[in-house]
């Protein structure tokens, strides 16, 4: 798959129709269904960091077929989906025996957790602690690692 940004000559519809072979036919139907290009954005981010989190946790990382697996979110209509929770899916069954969490740190930028097994509520913040560093701190914690 080619990566590349929306906004090089194309809308964010063209954009999601060219991820298409990555997405559900019930992803693609709910991505469609949303308001504005930045809302589907998101929820393309969101789908595809859970992806991602699935793959990279089964030791397969970008050779797993991310069509395979499909999430289906909750909330009324659309409305307050990232609250609603959501349901994964592979080949169309329910996928049985993980745990996922997904938390939204900045607007449109998502981070995801699979794990082999339940995650219970108590061990969200465990799994989901992320902060936002600037460079120079990056760099000062990777000097404290090399040394």
């Amino acid at each position: 798959m080619r990566i590349r940004i929306p906004w090089e000559g194309e809308t964010v519809n063209q954009f999601i129709d060219g991820l298409g072979d990555q997405f559900t036919k019930r992803e693609k139907a709910w991505l469609r269904a949303s308001g504005t290009s930045q809302e589907k954005l998101r929820r393309v981010f969101a789908i595809w960091t859970l992806k991602e989190a699935f793959a990279k946790a089964r030791g397969e990382g970008v050779k797993f077929d991310f069509q395979r697996i499909g999430f289906l979110f909750g909330g009324e209509g659309g409305v307050g989906w990232l609250d609603g929770g959501f349901k994964a899916f592979v080949d169309d069954e329910p996928l049985e025996g993980w745990g996922f969490r997904l938390r939204e740190f900045e607007e449109g930028y998502f981070v995801a957790v699979a794990v082999e097994g339940h995650i219970a509520d108590d061990e969200t913040d465990e799994f989901m602690f992320v902060q936002k560093i600037g460079f120079e701190e990056m760099l000062a914690a990777a000097n404290g690692v090399t040394r």
